[in-house]
């Protein structure tokens, strides 16, 4: 297939097809068998790990699948064919088949990734959870031709002990490694690469965006924001300033923001998944980056923090324009140091994939898991209730499951499960959940099998049962170091039901260095980062920065600086020039787009 473009003349005859006719993963097949490349006609396996690799944003081609939630957060519901130039084939529910661009369904936040069928010379990297993985890339304009090996951590190694003697550049999960004797963790995955001198610089910024992509695609989570698609052009959108208002964004390779002074912001979603608790209750699970840290607060909390319900929210923190205290949700905080702990309930990656299929007893269902993972949560809903009348009132009924599992490859099965019984006396609809725990981290196919029959000998008895989800979960501890998070776990009622919801926050943003204003020789900026909405030192901070400034390979230093100006801009600033006035200039700025 053409990394360019598909021409039109591979599909302009499906153009205007009614959905019923062609649905969209019936139109992706076909447009497959045309381009001589047949695959797999069920749905259901269109993830499977042995017969697709994950792409990366910045190496999507003609032909590639994009895989889409329209309806329920993080569940894949919608497949759509890429054609190039940013735009996609697909058939829609409402208008048939038709060609959309791409970065309308970015927008909106339906867009979760992209996969491309396995060939031969398939290249994929997936971290070691025992030692480190090293990726070595000789030629940085050829990431193509690399090598990947996984070395035993050791005892206080750093990043240089893993570095060929030829590399000048290393990338990591956050991006640009500068300090190479800082010490290499268990789990890691580390790029090396060699760039002319000349480019050298240029090229980190490039090579950023590939390490933020990749570090997504290890940690295999779900991208996705609410909004409907927007008509404004791409470059009039950002997660800060949008005609549609403040929002949150998931686009794969967005920049990560970062705030400087004082600013209310949406941020970026990292993961969202459904749950369902003890009393069969949908919970919206939601982690957001604010900004690149160390930042000052979020919502005027100044310390991480965990489990922040009722009350204990602050107003600075809001769901959809409004107080989080207000809705029955838990939020957790992180600002974004580099030594802090995970989000429970955010350790692990936890990629959610929708069904809507019948369970009845003696027809057994198949799920192929789309990576290696180490347990999975198996969603059902009971959507007419599950009840048992007497006299019309509803009474204790139940439904009973089994599962087995086997890796996939292998032609044994597992020993079946003990029956897990789900029980209530609900005429409305309910749902339940059950957690599989896997021996070892795998590829699997996980058989769920209902054992009760259905529908009910006795018309008065409910139990109609569809399997909705299968939450695949990778164990892990993801901290996102220097990162700052806001992680909202939300009861699914009235109030957020259907898209997700807007999390917003109220954030005092990144620590700066402030020079003292008298060192010259040896500049003395104390003995930490501080907190400020004075121009001048942001702004300072902005430029020398070795993440995304001019600081990058040296290209700003501050013997490039002026600091005797800087001081008596920030002086100028910090003046009130009247009482009741205000200081004369202060600054409360994101930064989210390039």
């Amino acid at each position: 297939m053409s990394d360019r473009i598909i021409p039109p003349q591979v599909y302009d005859d499906l153009l205007g097809k009614p959905w019923r006719e062609t649905s969209c993963y019936a139109l992706a097949v076909e447009v497959y068998n045309r381009l001589g490349l047949p695959i797999e006609r069920d749905p259901a396996r269109l993830l499977a790990a042995a017969a697709w690799s994950p792409v990366e944003w910045s190496d999507l081609r003609a032909g590639d699948l994009i895989l889409c939630a329209e309806k329920t957060p993080g569940v894949v519901d919608h497949v759509a064919v890429y054609i190039g130039d940013r735009r996609i084939l697909h058939s829609h529910e409402t208008h048939g088949v038709i060609v959309s661009r791409l970065g309308a369904y970015e927008r909106a936040g339906f867009v979760t990734r992209a996969v491309r069928p396995k060939s031969p010379d398939a290249l994929g990297v997936e971290r070691s959870r025992d030692g480190v993985t090293v990726v070595s890339v000789p030629d940085a304009f050829n990431p193509g031709e690399r090598t990947v090996a996984v070395v035993a951590l050791g005892e206080g190694s750093t990043v240089a002990d893993y570095a060929p003697a030829w590399a000048n550049l290393a990338i990591g999960a956050e991006g640009r490694i500068e300090d190479w004797s800082r010490h290499v963790e268990v789990g890691e995955a580390i790029a090396f690469t060699r760039a002319p001198d000349a480019t050298a610089a240029a090229l980190a910024v490039f090579m950023e965006q590939i390490a933020v992509a990749f570090a997504l695609m290890v940690a295999g989570t779900a991208l996705m924001s609410q909004l409907m698609p927007g008509t404004p052009p791409e470059e009039q959108a950002t997660p800060t300033w949008n005609l549609a208002g403040l929002r949150n964004t998931a686009v794969v390779g967005i920049p990560q923001p970062v705030v400087y002074g004082s600013h209310r912001v949406g941020g970026n979603i990292i993961s969202a998944f459904q749950k369902i608790d003890a009393e069969g209750r949908a919970v919206l699970w939601m982690l957001v980056l604010l900004s690149r840290g160390p930042i000052q607060s979020i919502g005027g909390i100044t310390e991480a923090t965990d489990g922040l319900a009722g009350n204990a929210i602050p107003d600075g923190i809001q769901i959809d324009g409004n107080p989080a205290s207000s809705y029955d949700a838990e939020v957790s905080i992180r600002l974004g140091d580099r030594t802090q702990d995970a989000i429970d309930g955010f350790r692990d990656n936890t990629t959610a994939i929708g069904y809507d299929v019948l369970l009845d007893d003696g027809a057994p269902f198949v799920h192929v898991t789309s990576q290696a993972i180490d347990a999975a949560d198996v969603q059902i809903s009971f959507p007419s209730g599950l009840y048992d009348l007497d006299n019309g009132v509803p009474t204790y009924w139940f439904a009973d499951f089994r599962y087995r599992y086997r890796q996939q490859g292998s032609t044994t099965w597992s020993a079946y499960s003990a029956t897990i019984r789900f029980d209530a006396s609900r005429i409305s609809p309910t749902l339940r959940q059950f957690t599989i725990n896997l021996p070892s981290t795998a590829v699997y196919e996980i058989e769920v099998e209902r054992t009760t029959p259905w529908p009910e000998a006795n018309s008065d008895r409910e139990s109609k049962s569809i399997l909705i989800a299968v939450n695949e979960i990778t164990r892990d501890s993801l901290s996102y170091p220097s990162k700052a998070l806001l992680g909202v776990k939300i009861l699914g009622t009235d109030q957020v039901s259907g898209s997700l919801p807007t999390i917003t926050a109220d954030v005092e943003g990144r620590k700066v260095w402030v020079w003292d204003g008298v060192s010259e020789t040896s500049p003395n900026f104390g003995s930490a980062p501080v907190y400020t909405t004075n121009p001048a030192w942001n702004l300072l901070d902005l430029l020398l920065s070795q993440e995304y400034g001019m600081g990058r390979g040296g290209r700003l230093t501050l013997d490039n600086i002026d600091l005797g100006s800087f001081d008596d801009w920030a002086d100028y600033c910090d003046e009130v020039p009247e009482v009741g006035a205000g200081k004369r200039a202060e600054l409360g700025l994101v930064v989210d787009e390039v």
